[in-house]
C-alpha cells in the first residue's frame, strides 16, 4: 500500500496568518514570493483555509502531555 509522506512545511497557523496578510491588502504577488510557493499553492491554501478566523482547537493541558485517561468512578 502507498503513503503520501510528504513534510509539510507550513503550518496551518501559519498558513492562515499569510491568507490573513493577503486579506488586509497585501498584494498577493508579494506574499508568493515572500514565502517561497507558486500560486496554485496559495489558491489551494485560500479554498482550503480561507473562511479560518482562529486558531485551531487545541485540546487544554500542557504541551506534550496528550490525552490523560480520566477517572470513569465506575469500578
Amino acid at each position: 500500500m502507498w503513503f503520501d509522506v510528504t513534510r509539510r512545511r507550513f503550518s496551518i497557523e501559519q498558513i492562515v496568518a499569510a491568507l490573513r496578510q493577503a486579506e488586509a491588502g497585501t498584494p498577493e504577488a508579494e506574499l508568493i514570493r515572500r514565502l517561497g510557493i507558486s500560486p496554485l499553492t496559495f489558491s489551494r491554501w485560500k479554498k482550503l483555509y480561507g473562511g479560518m478566523r482562529r486558531a485551531p482547537y487545541r485540546p487544554p493541558g500542557r504541551p506534550g502531555q496528550g490525552l490523560a485517561r480520566r477517572p470513569t468512578g465506575i469500578r
